[in-house]
């Protein structure tokens, strides 16, 4: 547990594990503890850098600018304080944009890169879904039943046969001391919908690896699965049993897919 000062920001981050370096970058209102199902299988063979992005866990931006450029640049910044000329990026959904913005504008940084669930433009139907409920949590709404409400989702549908464990894990989420404040969810939100790599994909020299999953319905397969098809070394795959949280949902094929591209 560390804190970089970095950009006019305190940038927290954590590293488990040895190995060759991984950085992983959390998507929107999540935070290095998100990798937490996949931490111990991964950390056995990587390096893991987990940061928390600017406006979410433990980073302090003060007053700085939420973008993902800025946040890319604070990853960047990270790598170079740990004395890495190069590692592998792994980043899920929003962090997905992020990884992409570090290959893009960092290009001698990235070894290999993961996109998990990741587009290049956030969709108008996810842009007014998240808006939407960035207004419930403003307008009071029981935080649970948020929770709730965005885990549908997230996550694959067997997660929700036990309603007791979807209560609880709302009511866990709810608790989480470093819960992200509804500035910083809106802070977030304006980063990624600002964001549209379509016309620079063919830029990033990475070889990258792109994981979907099956039963993602914030991104769901049969809209996106071409979305990054214009990065010249990439190939995909589809993670079955999972929703858009894949690593939550099916950590072990999740850590399976990495640890065959990674070799």
């Amino acid at each position: 547990m560390a804190i970089l000062n970095t950009n006019g920001i305190e940038l927290y981050y954590e590293c488990r594990g040895s190995g060759p370096p991984l950085l992983l970058i959390a998507g929107i209102a999540s935070d290095g503890q998100s990798w937490m199902p996949v931490v111990d299988e991964l950390s056995r063979h990587y390096q893991l850098i987990l940061p928390d992005n600017r406006g979410a866990g433990q980073t302090r931006h003060l007053d700085q600018m939420v973008t993902v450029s800025n946040i890319a640049r604070d990853h960047a910044a990270l790598i170079t304080h740990l004395g890495f000329s190069k590692v592998h990026v792994l980043g899920h959904s929003m962090g997905g944009a992020i990884a992409m913005q570090i290959a893009l504008q960092s290009p001698h940084m990235v070894d290999q890169l993961v996109l998990a669930t990741a587009t290049a433009k956030m969709s108008k139907r996810n842009r007014i879904l998240f808006h939407d409920l960035l207004t419930l949590r403003q307008s009071g709404v029981d935080m649970v039943l948020w929770y709730k409400m965005l885990f549908q989702w997230l996550f694959r549908p067997a997660f929700f046969e036990d309603e007791r464990r979807v209560e609880e894990a709302a009511k866990l989420a709810l608790s989480y001391v470093h819960a992200q404040s509804n500035d910083n969810f809106s802070a977030q939100l304006d980063a990624i919908s600002a964001v549209d790599f379509r016309d620079q994909l063919h830029r990033i020299c990475a070889q990258t690896l792109i994981l979907y999953a099956q039963d993602d319905i914030l991104f769901p397969l049969t809209l996106v699965s071409n979305q990054l098809d214009d990065i010249p070394h990439s190939t995909m795959q589809v993670i079955e049993n999972a929703g858009h949280s894949l690593h939550w949902d099916n950590p072990a094929a999740f850590c399976a897919a990495i640890r065959k591209f990674l070799l």
